[in-house]
């Protein structure tokens, strides 16, 4: 099936079936293209001169020395009512009319509109790629902390577990996540490899009837990327602590049900930077979510579910839930 895109100021791109676009009801002169291909007037397709000419769309009626009775000859010129001059400086000066037209609306489209995705902009100048210098948490871990409900709950044990970033094969997957323009020491660029791999190769699977399963990082990884939101968040927590990095695992509740969902310590690596290389590398310029720690360290959002998919996207609606800190050892009320 061929999917076409509209470049129109007020619809959506695309991509559409031909029969989706027959029922917008498009005009002879908007612009469109088939996938990759250039962009040309909806009465330059084949299979779509059809439409001006039976009624059946709207038909173009601006200039009437064009005859649109017939849809063999639909762009065949009617007998020159100009008399003294030869046809073919009649065939130039509607050539060059239907040029100026084109130009005009392409252009007008182009200021009062955003650029649609699917048009070719000039490639950015690639940002600073950061790297990542934190502090890992400390925590006043005080005596009665084992009767804090995130440890009564086996939560903090279970999660703890199941996050085997030593384990070799872990690790050594995730590595194979990594692109060679971002090796090196602990970055963002790693961060977004690892996040993008993992989140355009998941498949959402539930846990087994009446059961709450958290697979470990090795198994999802092992088993080609499936499971839940809280073996998604286990994997990610583990693939960033095997590449070096600090990660923490929240479960949350609000209005619309519980949650489970991974963050990153980026430190307190500049925001300006952090925000340059993820609208380079998304072309997105939306705001960047993270929640700042008692210590002045930045948690990056990397839930599979934020808006835009991307990290840094925007936050579930919670309201309360824990937090569990992988690497140090350490769980807490989320009071934020």
């Amino acid at each position: 099936m061929k999917f076409y895109y509209l470049l129109k100021s007020d619809t959506s791109p695309g991509p559409y079936s031909l029969t989706e676009l027959r029922q917008m009801q498009i005009s002879r002169e908007d612009l469109i293209k088939i996938g990759n291909s250039d962009w040309l007037p909806a009465f330059q397709h084949p299979e779509m001169q059809s439409w001006f000419n039976t009624g059946d769309g709207p038909a173009f009626t601006t200039n009437n020395t064009f005859d649109i009775s017939n849809p063999e000859i639909s762009l065949q010129p009617k007998e020159s009512k100009i008399k003294g001059k030869p046809k073919w400086i009649h065939w130039i000066l509607i050539i060059l009319v239907i040029i100026v037209v084109f130009f005009v609306v392409v252009t007008a489209n182009m200021i009062n509109s955003p650029n649609p995705t699917n048009v070719n902009i000039p490639e950015e100048i690639k940002p600073e790629n950061p790297e990542i210098k934190f502090a890992v948490s400390q925590h006043d871990k005080k005596l009665f902390d084992f009767l804090k409900p995130c440890r009564i709950t086996g939560d903090f044990k279970e999660l703890i577990d199941r996050c085997d970033y030593s384990n070799s094969t872990t690790r050594n997957t995730v590595l194979g996540f990594i692109s060679r323009e971002n090796e090196g020491v602990f970055n963002l660029g790693q961060v977004c490899d690892i996040f993008d791999h993992i989140q355009s190769n998941w498949k959402y699977v539930n846990d087994p009837a009446k059961s709450e399963y958290v697979a470990f990082a090795s198994e999802s990884l092992q088993n080609g990327l499936a499971g839940d939101c809280d073996d998604f968040s286990v994997v990610l927590a583990a693939a960033i602590l095997s590449v070096g990095g600090e990660s923490r695992i929240s479960y949350a509740f609000g209005p619309s049900g519980g949650h489970a969902f991974t963050e990153v310590n980026v430190g307190n690596t500049d925001n300006e930077l952090i925000r340059a290389y993820i609208k380079w590398r998304y072309k997105d310029d939306s705001e960047i979510h993270y929640k700042t720690d008692a210590v002045g360290n930045k948690w990056l959002n990397l839930d599979w579910s934020s808006q835009p998919q991307r990290p840094g996207g925007k936050y579930f609606q919670y309201t309360d839930g824990q937090r569990f800190f992988i690497s140090a050892g350490y769980c807490e009320e989320i009071t934020d």
